[in-house]
């Protein structure tokens, strides 16, 4: 039907302007068309159904391929099943759809709207100027879907190999990789970059919010932060964790190396496994920790707090304004200072001394090895030790223990408040005018060697047993009540008889021989210098028959029983020139008599001290006092810390005065 038409195949159609069915079943329609395939059909203008049971309409449309459809104006369905449709659209592949304006779909491939390509087999392409290879899904504006399986949505997005970008301006150029929001680059495989402006430059690396930027398994997420190093997390606002496996975490923070982790408002942990927390602080050192406020911590330290530096090796500063400035160092509590090896705690004391420790509130150690603690207290010597408010330690080895307790001496000890030890070498519990007792003490051992102290109880049994007889022995440090032997080969025989003197000897109760050879053979007698001999009991004698002696300085008698001398015998035969002889002798004999009691009574006993422990040491002294006279004996003997002395003054009256003395050393 029309003009020109043709229609060759069995039930073809032919009808318009020079149409032409060529196959069975056939049908062209409208102007210039061409039905060239097996049930084909072109209506339109100029169009070529060449496939079997292929459509062509519109205007200058082809259907190549069998079951394509061309519909719209210069249209190419060139493969099997392949559709393209509006305007300049072609579905070059198997199966594919191209539809809109100027699409292009490959094998499978779908590109629908303006300008898409869908170059790879089953890849979509939708909206504008979109590209998708294989297996790739391009869908806005501009969105390349260049890598298998990627995934391009949004305007200017790039997707690679398994990628998916997502959003306005996004890069998901690494394998498996995902770029959403606008302006964001995932570029590591197996990387995520979401938000605006970030970069995942590593593999698996995340970069989130804004401005981010992440390498190899690094995540940085907020704005602006940098995880640089491998493994490296950086988290909230222009946060840099640069070194491997390092972390900054807030605002402003800084983690350069190795492990570092830098958390809160401008820290820096800039040492390998640093950790910096809080606002302003610096892990200036490897291993070091700075948390709190604007600390500081230098190898291996650690700085808590407020403005606290860790400044030495090893130290720990914690609390506020301390400073460990040595090695090894602690510094706690409030401005607190800490030198080598030393410790600080409380208030500002200060630990100057290498291992010194200063504890409490405004405390001094500045000794080596010393120890101030307290209030305000002062060790300031080597190995000196301060406990108490106020005290001071001020001389090497010194210890003060109590409030306002002090030591000027070395190697002494101050014990309880306002003490003073102002003498090496020793202990006080007291000062002048505020003595202590010292209770509850154990009983010490008594031996040669011992340096133990020994209590009341002890000296009050010593004593109770050197005064049960009034006499006692000492050989070392035995106490034997009993008679006393002093010098080679003496000899006291009876009770409570005294022999000093080489071969001196008694041979009665309470009688006492003095000197060499010297012999008191009758009771309660005293023989007195070498060779002197006792005629009778109860008598002083200081020579024997043939080696009689004189007693000099004899004091002017004044007691009845006082010893007289040659001036006041020859006073009163002056006096009484006519007495009788016989009364005149009386006389004598009773003023004799009281001239010997009066020798007793002025006895010299001199104090003597032993050398060293486990010596005797003797002397008989000669003394007048007031004009009166006296022979004393007297022995000390050191027993360890005991000191033991005795002394007897004698009279030729026979009147003895015995001294008893006991002593400690420490």
């Amino acid at each position: 039907m029309g003009f020109a038409n043709q229609a060759v195949g069995v039930r073809s159609t032919a009808m318009g302007f020079a149409n032409f069915a060529q196959t069975d079943d056939s049908s062209a329609m409208g102007f210039a068309n061409q039905a060239l395939g097996a049930n084909s059909t072109a209506v339109g203008f100029a169009n070529q159904a060449v496939g079997a049971r292929s459509t062509a309409m519109g205007f200058v449309n082809q259907a190549q391929g069998d079951n394509s459809t061309a519909v719209g104006m210069q249209n190419s369905a060139n493969a099997l099943n392949a559709t393209a449709m509006g305007m300049q659209n072609q579905a070059l592949g198997n199966d594919s759809t191209a539809m809109g304006r100027s699409n292009t779909a490959q094998l499978r491939g779908t590109a629908v709207g303006f300008q898409n390509q869908a170059l790879g087999d089953d890849s979509t392409a939708m909206g504008r100027s979109n590209t998708a290879q294989l297996r790739g899904t391009a869908v806005g504006f501009q969105n390349q879907a260049l890598g298998d399986d990627s995934t391009a949505m949004g305007r200017s997005n790039t997707a690679q190999l398994r990628g998916t970008a997502v959003g306005f301006q996004n890069q998901a150029l690494g394998d498996d990789s995902t770029a959403m929001g606008s302006g964001n680059q995932a570029q590591g495989n197996d990387s995520t970059a979401m938000g605006s402006g970030n970069q995942a430059q590593g593999n698996d690396s995340t970069a989130m919010g804004r401005s981010n930027t992440a390498q190899l398994r690094g995540t940085a997420v907020g704005f602006q932060n940098q995880a640089q190093g491998d493994d490296s997390t950086a988290m909230g606002s222009g946060n840099q964790a640069l070194g491997v496996d390092s972390t900054a975490m807030g605002r402003s923070n800084t983690a350069p190396q190795f492990r570092g982790t830098a958390v809160g408002f401008q820290n820096q942990a800039l040492g390998d496994d640093s950790t910096a927390m809080g606002s302003g602080n610096q892990a200036l050192g490897d291993d070091s920790t700075a948390m709190g406020r604007s600390n500081t911590a230098q190898l291996r330290g650690t700085a808590v707090g407020f403005q606290n530096q860790a400044q030495g090796n090893d130290s720990t500063a914690m609390g506020s304004g301390n400073q460990a400035q040595g090695n090894d160092s602690t510094a706690m509590g409030r401005s607190n200072t800490a030198q080598l090896r030393g410790t600080a705690v409380g208030f500002q004391n200060q630990a100057q001394g290498n291992d010194s420790t200063a504890m409490g509130s405004g405390n001094q150690a500045t000794g080596t090895a010393s120890i101030a603690i307290g209030n305000q207290s002062v060790a300031n010597s080597n190995n000196s030790i301060a406990i108490g408010s106020t005290a001071s330690a001020g001389a090497v080895d010194g210890i003060a223990i109590g409030r306002n307790a002090q030591v000027t001496a070395p190697n002494s000890v101050a014990i309880g408040a306002g003490s003073v030890a102002n003498g090496a070498n020793t202990v006080s519990v007291g000062a002048l005018g505020q003595e202590r007792k010292v209770v509850n003490v154990a009983p010490g051992i008594i031996a040669p060697t011992s340096t133990d102290a020994i209590n009341g109880s002890q000296l009050s049994a010593l004593i109770n047993q050197l005064f049960a007889t009034g006499i006692c022995s000492i050989t070392g440090a035995t106490v034997t009540c009993g008679n006393i032997a002093l010098g080679n080969g003496a000899n006291p025989t009876g009770v409570g008889a005294i022999a000093i003197g080489n071969n001196a000897a008694t041979n009665a109760n309470n009688a006492i021989a003095l000197g060499p050879s010297s012999q008191a053979l009758h009771p309660n007698s005293v023989a007195i210098g070498a060779g002197s001999v006792t005629t009778a009991a109860n008598t002083v004698s200081v020579g024997a028959p043939g080696a009689e002696r004189r007693i000099t300085n004899v004091a002017t008698p004044i007691l009845p029983t006082d010893a007289v001398n040659k001036a006041y015998v020859d006073g009163i035969g002056a006096v009484a020139l006519g007495a009788a002889n016989a009364y005149t002798d009386a006389q004598v004999n009773q003023l004799r008599g009281e001239a010997f009691a009066g020798i007793a009574s002025a006895a010299a006993l001199l104090p003597i001290v032993p050398a060293r422990s486990g010596e005797t040491t003797f002397n008989i002294g000669f003394g007048s006092y007031s004009g009166y006279s006296a022979v004393g004996v007297a022995m000390a003997h050191q027993a360890g810390p005991i000191v033991i002395d005795a002394g007897a003054s004698f009279s030729s009256a026979g009147s003895p005065l015995v001294r008893l003395g006991l002593g400690f050393r420490f």
